[in-house]
């Protein structure tokens, strides 16, 4: 059993790797490039998240769902042991029943990279102007 999950998230991993990886996207307001890493899928991947399949293909469809999110604004910087990296930025997004929040990472470099996405509203506490 473990084995066949191992399998199904590493075919998911290798199919979002062949759609997106390398790929910038941008929001209208939020007017900078967002790279998508290999990275940024390993852990969007692996966040938790209520509808896993959803969670998914959100991914393969990043660009239009992000093009149509609402930036919440800048937050607070969720891996405090990252020196580089600056802040986070927080869009809200609408996933089946719930409010779904995908995170970008600015780093010092000026370059913004995908990270993840939640579904805890909670993580609306960390925006910088509340």
């Amino acid at each position: 059993h473990e084995n066949e999950i191992k399998r199904v998230w590493n075919e998911k991993r290798d199919i979002a790797r062949k759609a997106v990886q390398g790929k910038f996207i941008s929001h209208p307001i939020f007017n900078k490039r967002i790279l998508i890493s290999g990275k940024s899928i390993k852990e969007w991947l692996n966040q938790p998240f209520i509808y896993t399949d959803e969670k998914f293909e959100i991914l393969l469809d990043i660009e239009k769902v992000l093009e149509k999110a609402t930036y919440m604004g800048p937050a607070d910087k969720h891996d405090t042991s990252n020196d580089r990296l600056v802040q986070s930025h927080i869009f809200k997004t609408q996933v089946k029943d719930i409010d779904a929040f995908i995170v970008v990472w600015e780093y010092d470099s000026h370059d913004y990279i995908l990270h993840s996405i939640s579904d805890r509203p909670s993580i609306l506490n960390t925006l910088k102007n509340k």
